[in-house]
């Protein structure tokens, strides 16, 4: 199985797992490969804000959130 595919399947599946980076931000990490997911949840969604390369800088995903 493709292993972004099994994260985001996690993600749905499990979504309150994974910690929190920020206020209802959320990370997903994938198995193999050094990316990670990040997320925000409501009530009936879930809301992908990045995919994530973990060895480039952590925050600059924080942009997106304007």
């Amino acid at each position: 199985m493709c292993y972004p595919l099994q994260t985001t399947r996690n993600l749905v599946n499990f979504p309150g797992t994974w910690p929190e980076l920020q206020s209802g931000i959320h990370r997903c990490l994938a198995r193999r490969f050094p990316y990670g997911v990040l997320y925000f949840m409501n009530q009936n969604e879930i809301l992908i804000l990045a995919v994530m390369n973990l060895h480039r800088s952590p925050d600059y995903w924080k942009s997106r959130m304007q």
